[in-house]
């Protein structure tokens, strides 16, 4: 009972003091005035059997009201994304299309490759199964940067659909991002997501600093954000009308397999990084266990107010972040997907020890 309340208390700690510092946050967009020069821009998307998906996102990303260019770079796709390039090239001069050069699992040499054809001062990151949510996506991304500024970290919440499995896969979207954005603001940023990312050429121009992690399949947006962002050069941008919405998984088995790749180079993060986000992990981990082991050994009292009271008192506070990013929907559904959280926790944590050498 004694060790289930102090998780209890870290858990406060991180909902009450760090996290609820994206409640602050303004989403508001500030406009550029009209006789400021905007600063150029490129779209950077790293494509690998996309062909279903290109030709709707060059059209949401030509429809910007900001202008940009749009390089893309095939990675060793097999099925008709050649094809469907070729043929989009033709309509959008503003489209450049190039082909990697080495078929290496992941997509960092992918993405090393075409940002060394980035010509612009700031470079915008997606991926092909994502799509602006609003039209202003550049503009907003952009109006986040400054003469200061040299990385702007976004959103990008996955798309709704039926089932519980998407439930969930949006619910941990969220809670990831109310953790990077939550450190970010406190001026502690550890990690960003690449489908909406954007850097400074000052910043991609250290691209290749990704090759000493290149036997590690992902890591190509947290690792290369984890060794450069820091308090002075990182901003913010959470403004519905500056998200990306990705495509999530459909199936439990290729959620599965996302994960692994993702969480893989967990333990590649700097040593502060890792300690923080194992205390969160493992004292939610622990208030489960603490309730579990109440309940087996009789003790159920005790168990369900240990519940009780973590509940009570987070649930506010975790009200008020889910409607910050516009997951409202998700309310209801919070006490079973926080169970599932800690048992998802327990699960994959041994894949941010164990790296492999996953595709893409």
């Amino acid at each position: 009972m004694i060790v289930g309340f102090i998780a209890v208390i870290v858990q406060l700690v991180f909902w009450y003091f760090v996290f609820s510092k994206l409640l602050i946050l303004s989403s508001a967009h500030h406009a550029t005035p009209s006789n400021v020069k905007r600063p150029s821009v490129s779209v950077v998307i790293c494509n690998k059997n996309g062909a279903n998906y290109l030709e709707n996102l060059i059209l949401k990303i030509s429809q910007q009201s900001v202008q940009a260019e749009i390089l893309i770079i095939d990675d060793f796709s097999t099925d008709d994304s050649i094809n469907v390039l070729e043929k989009l090239k033709t309509n959008y001069p503003q489209l450049k299309v190039f082909i990697c050069e080495k078929d290496i699992p992941g997509k960092k040499y992918a993405l090393r490759q075409v940002l060394k054809k980035v010509d612009t001062e700031w470079a915008l990151l997606t991926d092909v199964d994502c799509v602006p949510k609003s039209y202003q996506w550049i503009e907003r991304m952009l109006n986040a940067a400054s003469n200061t500024k040299s990385i702007v970290l976004g959103f990008s919440p996955h798309q709704k659909t039926a089932g519980f499995l998407n439930k969930w896969i949006r619910y941990e979207t969220w809670l990831t991002a109310v953790q990077y954005l939550s450190w970010a603001a406190h001026g502690h940023p550890y990690m960003g997501v690449g489908r909406n990312v954007m850097y400074h050429k000052s910043i991609f121009s250290k691209i290749d600093l990704l090759e000493s992690h290149q036997k590690y399949a992902s890591g190509d947006d947290d690792l290369f954000i984890n060794m450069l962002a820091n308090r002075k050069n990182t901003s913010l941008c959470i403004s519905p009308d500056s998200w990306t919405i990705s495509e999530p998984k459909h199936s439990w088995k290729n959620y599965k397999k996302q994960k692994i790749r993702h969480l893989s180079v967990g333990s590649l993060y700097k040593k502060k990084d890792i300690m923080w986000l194992t205390v969160f992990s493992i004292s939610l981990i622990i208030i489960y266990l603490a309730i579990f082991y109440l309940t087996l050994s009789g003790q159920w009292k005790l168990g369900i107010l240990l519940w009780l009271i973590r509940i009570i008192l987070l649930f506010p506070i975790v009200v008020l972040l889910f409607r910050k990013l516009d997951m409202r929907d998700l309310i209801p559904f919070w006490i079973p997907l926080d169970l599932l959280t800690a048992c998802f926790y327990l699960y994959f944590s041994i894949f941010t020890i164990k790296r492999n050498k996953v595709d893409w």
